[in-house]
């Protein structure tokens, strides 16, 4: 009895391998869509910076979230019709840049500037996401989670930021907000020229 025991507990630690697949088929593409903005560096740089801008921006940086995830599944949809014509990871650098720069100076911008500021990075954003020709459901699975990893970046710093404002009440985080975006700014513009030095 022991020994038909010892046995099978020394059976289960024999390595074997595993013959899982996942219930969805192309679902994998969908996963690493959602991981997709952090593969293009003006994106996860632009996400970043348009999180702080929001939340730096609230009660009226909802307008500018709201724009952004109306504007994403354009920018793919473009991308999908016509296929990416220009280089928007460049104009992702670009927009890092001015976008890091605005929370860096803390600059007061208007409800409808914020909004159009954040509906170019979307279209930008949803441009660059779309993925690279395939069979349509692997495409159409890892496109929706490019675009979900993108707001749920958004949303994790912008909401992120304000959660930890409510509940501490730190005064300091206004000013630590502003030296990130200059140093989102500093990272882009490192970018911009290492990309234009080739």
């Amino acid at each position: 009895m022991q020994r038909g025991f010892l046995l099978t507990a020394l059976a289960t630690c024999l390595p074997m391998q595993a013959a899982a697949h996942s219930a969805i088929p192309g679902v994998a593409g969908f996963y690493w869509g959602l991981l997709h903005a952090f593969s293009v560096p003006g994106a996860i740089l632009t996400l970043f910076a348009l999180g702080l801008l929001i939340q730096q921006r609230l009660p009226e940086g909802q307008i500018a979230f709201w724009a952004f995830v109306i504007a994403i599944p354009v920018g793919a949809a473009l991308s999908a019709i016509a296929g990416q014509q220009w280089p928007a990871s460049t104009f992702l650098i670009g927009l890092a840049v001015l976008i890091g720069l605005h929370v860096a100076l803390d600059v007061q911008l208007n409800a409808k500037v914020l909004a159009a500021i954040a509906a170019i990075a979307g279209l930008t954003c949803g441009y660059v996401s779309w993925p690279d020709p395939g069979p349509w459901n692997a495409m159409l699975l890892s496109g929706l989670g490019a675009l979900l990893g993108s707001v749920i970046i958004l949303t994790m710093v912008a909401g992120g930021i304000a959660a930890l404002r409510i509940e501490t009440g730190w005064n300091w985080l206004t000013i630590a907000v502003r030296v990130v975006g200059s140093w989102t700014c500093a990272i882009a513009i490192l970018l911009g020229a290492a990309a234009i030095r080739g």
